[in-house]
């Protein structure tokens, strides 16, 4: 939150401050300037000076000028000038190092001037050096007082120009300085008085969204008196909403642990409240498929139940809205899943405001129905043959129509036949009762695959060549010892199964082949067969109870459709894996794995 009192007060103070300094800078620099130039004039002339006396001697000849070019070089560098030296004729005696023919631009007035025993100190252009800068002349005498020379010294101002700008710096520097510190003085001062006025701005705004609990410090002052008044409206008005969030809290907490789902739209389908249960059953925050009743996006929760979105669910809150009347219907929302909506209106006198609906999911109830009709519909199909056949030739043995024992006897062995289908029938309804109820119990034992697997082909050899199909067995890939820890009489009633089937099935003349395979942590049996095939699209619904195989399988050619779905269970219970691979027309193969639990050194 910003502070725009205390903004206002530090940006003022700060304002004065830079003003203030910005004033004293100008002036300080310009002084300093000045100074800095006049100190440089007076060096200058007295090094001139100085210097006339210490090369005296190349007046009168006693020193050689390159002694005296080199004293000359000397100082020029120390004092960042060009200096000459000329005798009373104006004739060059020494100079330092860059000025050469540059020299003889040393105008006559200013060496008349220093020749009379005056001395020049002039700021300005130099021709000489064809830059501005600081011009000192000065007369060499000797020690009677006669002039015998001058001294000329030339030094840019540039020098003085870094000088300046150091010192600008260092004011600026000084001056960054002076506003930091201000600025945290300025600071102080402003929070200092803004600070209560913020806090109790803050404070609002807390209570605004809810926060009741906040307090205000406060001082013996009028601002005090208005923060002292604040804390006890805030303690009042927090005690009367606490009291209404508790009641509204059981409420929601009431709704949301429903089993059904609960959702309260207004009159315009806005969702205003949803529990879990609802958000599950409608889909939101998932990712939503294809479906009649989901909206076509992914996501959040839509703002508005739109026709495009949920059109049963629309159309009730509609009905609703206009007869402000109780309403109900089943709504298809996936793929088995359903759920009946009952909306009611919320109404303030005659003002509807929103309509609550609750959801509850009869799916399974619905599926438990289709399931039990389907059940109805396969037994009574698959009661019917075996019936009417038992009941035909009972009539017909009592009547006395069949006079010849063979006829009656082929008459009893069909009936026999017939019975025992029925018995088996009864048998693999039982079986599968006890799997729904998770009682299905296995006496798990190790024994050898491979003897059971070979017993079994032995056994079915003789059916096989009544039926003048081809048995063979293939276990050349499996060791001898191949041990598994299962139950053994389920796991041959597995692959009887599996046999039964591919016998059954497969026309005269075709081929069945067994096959006893060993991996790594795996044994895995699969029967073959060269028979009629299933089609691609109802491979996955063989395992389903009652179903079979239309081009494959007959009401009065196999069993009742239980064996495979028996099968599959069996093999899920004993960690194993069941499959069927097949092509129409093609023949089919049967498998399932088991465990290894010893495997020969």
């Amino acid at each position: 939150m910003s502070n725009k009192i205390g903004l206002k007060l530090t940006a003022s103070y700060i304002l004065i401050i830079m003003i203030a300094t910005l004033i004293l800078g100008l002036f300080f620099a310009a002084s300093a300037r000045r100074f800095l130039f006049a100190e440089k004039q007076r060096e200058l002339l007295r090094k001139g000076q100085q210097l006339g006396q210490t090369v005296i001697g190349l007046f009168t000849g006693e020193m050689p000028p390159e002694t005296a070019e080199k004293i000359l070089e000397v100082t020029g560098n120390y004092l960042e000038a060009r200096i000459m030296i000329l005798d009373a004729r104006r004739r060059r005696l020494a100079m330092t190092p860059g000025i050469g023919r540059r020299g003889a631009r040393l105008s006559r007035a200013d060496f008349s001037q220093v020749i009379a025993g005056r001395t020049i100190v002039r700021r300005g252009y130099n021709p000489i050096l064809d830059v501005d800068a600081i011009f000192v002349g000065a007369p060499v005498k000797t020690q009677t007082g006669q002039i015998a020379g001058a001294v000329f010294l030339i030094a840019p101002l540039t020098i003085v120009g870094r000088l300046i700008n150091g010192l600008w710096q260092l004011v600026a520097l000084a001056a960054l300085i002076g506003i930091a510190i201000a600025l945290l003085v300025a600071l102080y001062l402003s929070q200092s008085i803004s600070a209560p006025i913020i806090k109790l701005k803050e404070a609002a705004v807390a209570m605004a969204e809810g926060n009741f609990q906040i307090r205000v410090g406060h001082r013996s002052d009028e601002i005090g008196e208005l923060a002292a008044a604040f804390n006890v409206m805030s303690e009042r008005l927090g005690q009367s909403i606490e009291a209404l969030r508790r009641e509204k809290h059981k409420s929601e907490r009431m709704l949301a642990e429903l089993s059904e789902g609960v959702l309260a739209v207004n009159k315009d389908g806005k969702i205003m409240f949803i529990n879990d249960k609802a958000r599950e059953l409608l889909g939101l925050n998932t990712a939503m498929g294809a479906c009649s009743e989901q909206p076509p996006t992914t996501g959040g929760d839509p703002d508005l139940l739109t026709k495009e979105s949920f059109p049963t669910l629309r159309r009730l809150i509609n009905t609703v809205v206009q007869t402000k009347l109780s309403e109900s219907t089943e709504i298809n929302l996936r793929e088995k899943v359903t759920i009946l909506a009952h909306a009611s209106p919320l109404l303030d006198g005659d003002l509807l405001w929103g309509i609550i609906l609750v959801f509850q999911d009869i799916s399974a109830l619905r599926n438990v129905e289709l399931m039990r009709k389907q059940l109805i519909a396969d037994l009574s199909h698959e009661l019917r043959a075996p019936l009417t056949i038992i009941r035909g030739q009972t009539e017909a043995l009592l009547d006395g129509v069949i006079e010849q024992e063979e006829t009656k006897r082929a008459y009893l062995q069909d009936i026999l036949g017939e019975t025992l289908r029925l018995s088996e029938m009864v048998r693999d309804l039982l079986e599968i009762a006890h799997l729904d109820r998770g009682a299905l119990a296995l006496q798990k034992q190790d024994f050898c695959l491979k003897s059971l697997v070979t017993s079994l082909c032995e056994k079915y050899q003789p059916i096989a060549s009544k039926k003048k199909l081809t048995l063979a067995a293939d276990l050349q890939t499996a060791q001898d010892d191949l041990i598994v820890h299962a139950d053994q009489t389920r796991i041959e009633q597995v692959i009887r199964n599996f046999l039964d089937n591919a016998v059954r099935f497969t026309p005269p003349g075709g081929q069945v082949l067994i096959r006893l395979q060993e991996q790594e942590t795996s044994a895995i049996v699969e029967v073959s067969d060269t028979g009629l095939g299933i089609p691609l699209a109802e491979q996955a619904l063989i395992w389903e109870r009652f179903y079979k195989v239309n081009k494959a399988r007959t009401a009065g050619d196999g069993g009742v459709g239980l064996g495979l779905a028996i099968a599959k269970e069996i093999v899920r219970s004993s960690g194993g894996e069941i499959w069927v691979k097949s092509e129409e027309g093609k023949g089919a193969i049967f498998g399932f794995s088991l465990p290894i639990t010893k495997q020969s050194d």
